[in-house]
């Protein structure tokens, strides 16, 4: 059996896109289909979700089931993107553990 060097492995990687999304209203959960035919989970309420007020941006309170249905494949299957809530979220990004900036980061370190 071949093995996959560590460069091949970075253009399988580089292409793992979206294909589907969908909220899960039952659990919270955003659930994204790949291209390779893998699914993955991730809670909403672990990923920040901030708006802008004019003078900087503010942590979205808990979004409704309603606005976070509309959860869409973005930027060529890169992202996910809900339109009412004006938030993206990169697959890579996601797919690493990366949920939000350094200090949300941090604090869902704290929280557990």
């Amino acid at each position: 059996m071949e093995r996959i060097s560590g460069t091949s492995m970075e253009k399988i990687e580089e292409t793992r896109l979206a294909i589907a999304a969908e909220y899960l209203r039952e659990s919270r959960e955003l659930k994204v289909t790949l291209n390779d035919g893998s699914k993955h989970l991730w809670p909403v309420d672990r990923l920040e979700m901030e708006a802008w007020t004019g003078n900087g941006f503010e942590a979205l309170t808990r979004p409704s089931d309603e606005d976070l249905n509309d959860v869409q494949v973005w930027g060529g299957g890169s992202s996910v993107y809900w339109q009412k809530l004006k938030q993206v979220f990169e697959i890579d990004e996601l797919l690493a553990g990366i949920y939000g900036s350094p200090t949300w980061m941090e604090s869902l370190t704290l929280a557990v």
